[in-house]
């Protein structure tokens, strides 16, 4: 697979805010500037999520740990019972 042809996938999985709020302030017709004072505060959500989950990881995996072991690296016990989770 080309450069070009990953980057393209890669681009494609994330969703496109600064385009849709580009097209959205030219269909109602206000300056992208204003559009985007406006949309400001989601945006800080969005960074204050990401940031949280960078560092408090174990906070984030603690459900999926609970619920579906294997998902997050955990391996059932030689012993049978219960599971063996990296700390």
């Amino acid at each position: 697979m080309a450069i070009a042809d990953k980057l393209l996938v890669q681009r494609q999985r994330h969703s496109p805010y600064g385009l849709v709020l580009l097209m959205a302030s030219k269909f109602v017709g206000i300056s992208f500037a204003k559009a985007l004072r406006a949309a400001l505060p989601i945006y800080l959500v969005f960074l204050a999520t990401i940031a949280f989950a960078i560092y408090f990881p174990s906070v984030v995996l603690w459900l999926p740990q609970h619920v579906l072991p294997e998902s997050v690296g955990c391996f059932k016990s030689p012993a049978g019972t219960g599971y063996i989770c990296p700390k």
